[in-house]
């Protein structure tokens, strides 16, 4: 590594910091986003909605989506780095990264379609007559 900042201007060095840094900021606004989804689905079930509501659904699909994207996006930085210095830098994208992403798709389907069936039962699991 201490060879690459010797071998390289320091105006390559700055670009290479500034798109590493790029990402981490990305990752950062993710993390915020899916936060915040998180934040209005506790209060949602705070005040006594079920979790099968469609806004609820809703922040449950894109708390998914930005947290498959949190998993993916520090491996496209790393190989991207990696690309650009021109070393092993040992990222690779895991098994277990795999299992996360499906686990996460699987539990945003799962909550639409304990929707589609609160909505199919009018109510009724509920209570709600």
């Amino acid at each position: 590594m201490i060879d690459w900042l010797e071998t390289h201007s320091m105006a390559s060095v700055v670009w290479l910091l500034e798109v590493a840094f790029t990402f981490l900021v990305v990752t950062f606004v993710l993390l915020y986003l899916t936060l915040k989804h998180l934040e209005h689905l506790f209060i949602n079930i705070h005040e006594g909605e079920t979790p099968f509501t469609m806004e609820n659904v809703d922040h449950i699909k894109k708390m998914a989506i930005f947290m498959i994207v949190m998993i993916i996006l520090p491996n496209i930085s790393g190989m991207l780095m990696q690309f650009m210095i021109g070393e092993d830098l040992d990222i690779s994208f895991e098994t277990f990264d795999l299992i996360y992403i499906l686990f996460l798709f699987s539990m945003a389907y799962i909550f639409e379609y304990g929707y589609q069936i609160q909505l199919d039962s009018k109510g009724r699991m509920y209570g709600d007559e």
